[in-house]
């Protein structure tokens, strides 16, 4: 309806489009839900004039399919994503923002999961120093990122 009111490239038509998906996913049509979130960021990709709020939904967009991706084994696709995603995250927070630290920790998840132990540790220690500086040491965020680097020398023995 949106679509037809709008036309296909704004920005409601890419939130509706894009919150289609969660309903899918949980009714496990996994495939038809990342294919509306891909839809809604192309729609966001050709907007004239994006605002900072577009950017910040498309970047929250892109890290929601990568993570989807790092899930289903689909890795470049992951990292293609969240890389994105990062990117866009931190033109519109240049300042460091927690947010950053979750891609970077993400995009660290899918390098182990690739082998990559020694690149996925320096990702995740990138997202331990911004937890830090952005939430302070004592938080689930920090804990997270320990395991996760802890997880990694384990795996190379160190």
């Amino acid at each position: 309806m949106w679509a037809r009111l709008l036309g296909e490239n704004h920005m409601l038509v890419a939130n509706c489009i894009a919150n289609t998906a969660y309903p899918l996913k949980s009714l496990g049509r996994q495939g038809e839900a990342w294919a509306m979130q891909e839809r809604s960021v192309d729609i966001i990709r050709r907007l004239d004039g994006r605002s900072k709020h577009d950017d910040e939904t498309l970047a929250h967009t892109l890290i929601g399919l990568g993570n989807g991706y790092r899930e289903q084994g689909r890795y470049a696709d992951a990292l293609a994503r969240l890389e994105e995603g990062l990117e866009i995250q931190q033109r519109i927070h240049p300042e460091k923002h927690s947010q950053e630290a979750a891609i970077l920790s993400a995009i660290g998840l899918v390098l182990w999961e690739q082998d990559r132990t020694k690149e996925a540790i320096a990702m995740h220690k990138k997202a331990l120093k911004i937890y830090k500086k952005t939430l302070g040491p004592n938080t689930a965020q920090v804990a997270r990122v320990i395991t996760y680097i802890a997880q990694a020398l384990e795996k190379q023995k160190k």
